[in-house]
């Protein structure tokens, strides 16, 4: 583990520093997907990352959390239960909020609602402890290029994989190991990586579910209101909507990438005692989680000559990790589900 991270300086936008069954792919398609597959030599390719935890046949639910399509994963803790959701893919499926019953979670009037979170705050930094907080890629992406690390030595040094919600591998920041279980990024002066905070840090004390997340966008977001026992910020502060929350915390950016994600991970993973399931797995990691070796993947292998790719598109995603992140998602919907994101050359 690397020494204490840095504090970053950036104040809060509001001007005060903040804390913090069978396979569904089916089996291989008769027709490109196969034969790109071979020439490919997908099985030699479908490396996990160096050192990390990987854990993809461990069905084991972790700590329970609100199983929510949401646009940032929402951090929650190890006492947190499930709220309640309709299964299914992100196309068509219906907007679900949380359970009624649980009375953290708050519908959201039309006034909004007021908040602050700042070091005079009592309750500051408590909010960092014991978190049950899954990775977006995005995040992975953000972290990752903060501490100039490779994605594979970020993933071994600051997270833990499992199986999530959906039985795909999925990232969980690694709590440090000592009392009280804090963030390996808190500083006594507040978050080490503020500018590069995860998406759910940044949405809190509010949670987002969507309906969609299909190529054209998300068709409909909710908004509710997340109050725990400990948090003190609703006591002072301005008042805020959604829409000026999002962007006094510069969730925009994060939103509009973890939506990308959504037609991925809520669909169901392949079995696993399916065919070729777990090759399915590692490249869905390699390729959202991985950045630095699917970049490796895409321009060490025949895949540049066998999709039809635009050159400028080609350029971008060799030289910028977000293009080369969307080309991830591109990727895996065209291979794993046949979706038409991307197209063969014509021989």
């Amino acid at each position: 583990m690397p020494g204490e991270p840095r504090v970053d300086a950036e104040p809060g936008r509001n001007g005060q520093p903040q804390g913090p069954a069978d396979d569904p792919a089916g089996p291989l398609r008769p027709g490109p997907l196969p034969r790109l597959r071979a020439q490919l030599q997908l099985p030699g390719a479908l490396r996990p990352g160096r050192g990390h935890h990987l854990r993809g046949q461990d069905r084991r639910p972790g700590p329970a959390g609100p199983r929510l399509r949401l646009g940032a994963f929402r951090p929650v803790r190890p006492e947190d239960h499930e709220a309640q959701t309709a299964p299914g893919s992100a196309r068509g499926s219906p907007l679900v909020l949380p359970s009624p019953d649980d009375a953290r979670f708050q519908e959201l009037g039309p006034k909004g609602f007021c908040f602050a979170c700042h070091p005079g705050v009592p309750c500051f930094n408590q909010c960092c402890r014991r978190l049950n907080l899954v990775l977006t890629p995005y995040d992975v992406l953000r972290l990752k290029a903060r501490l100039g690390l490779e994605s594979g030595d970020f993933i071994e040094r600051y997270t833990v994989v499992a199986s999530g919600q959906n039985g795909w591998p999925l990232p969980r920041l690694a709590m440090r190991e000592d009392a009280e279980g804090t963030c390996p990024f808190l500083a006594d002066q507040g978050c080490g990586v503020y500018a590069d905070r995860p998406g759910a840090c940044r949405t809190y004390p509010l949670g987002r579910a969507t309906k969609g997340g299909s190529a054209a966008g998300v068709q409909e977001e909710g908004w509710f209101l997340v109050r725990e026992a400990h948090c003190r910020g609703f006591e002072q502060g301005p008042c805020w909507t959604p829409a000026a929350w999002t962007q006094d915390q510069g969730l925009a950016a994060y939103n509009a990438a973890n939506d990308l994600f959504l037609p991925l991970v809520t669909r169901q993973a392949p079995a696993a005692d399916a065919a070729q399931a777990q090759k399915k797995m590692q490249m869905f990691f390699m390729a959202c989680y991985n950045l630095d070796q699917f970049k490796q993947f895409v321009t060490g292998s025949r895949l540049t000559r066998l999709i039809d790719l635009d050159p400028a598109r080609l350029e971008l995603i060799q030289s910028n990790d977000l293009q080369l992140l969307k080309f991830a998602f591109d990727w895996l919907r065209f291979s794993l589900f046949g979706e038409p994101t991307l197209s063969l050359r014509q021989a």
